[in-house]
């Protein structure tokens, strides 16, 4: 299986220079606790990452003022990617390896296509050892849900 098949295309993105209320608030939107920074909005190349965790950090932990601070001030640079067209196997190897939470999917050119958790990997990756029964998930799922119920 490839990451293009399993990856999430649709996540938050803004550039360094995106205030960081913005930034936040298209997480908010997206549904997701993180937004991408790429290069700019033209070639959406990724250099660095904001957590919800990243943003609590900076402005909490550190008692600054949010007011006029850029993704630039809270993004993380130690990102890691793949290529869309890496199997799930090769992405595993790549995320035992480093400490992110995250993998940012590009395409050959090095634009972001989209991102894939540990939690998606693994999952993935169980998949794929029950031998391709991908519906085994979804019927526990049904049979969780019947539970509650009755």
């Amino acid at each position: 299986m490839l990451l293009k098949h399993i990856m999430n295309e649709s996540c938050a993105v803004c550039t360094e220079s995106t205030p960081l209320e913005q930034v936040f608030e298209s997480m908010q939107r997206s549904g997701d606790p993180f937004a991408v920074v790429v290069e700019n909005n033209a070639h959406r190349k990724p250099i660095g990452i904001i957590t919800e965790y990243d943003i609590c950090f900076q402005i909490v932990g550190r008692s600054r003022n949010p007011k006029g601070m850029a993704a630039a001030n809270v993004m993380n640079t130690r990102i890691v990617k793949a290529g869309r067209d890496q199997s799930v196997s090769d992405c595993v190897k790549l995320a035992e390896k480093s400490d992110t939470a995250r993998i940012l999917v590009v395409d050959e050119n090095g634009i972001l296509c989209g991102t894939i958790s540990r939690d998606d990997l693994a999952r993935s990756r169980r998949l794929t050892a029950d031998n391709g029964l991908s519906h085994r998930p979804y019927a526990d799922l049904q049979v969780s849900r019947m539970d509650r119920i009755f």
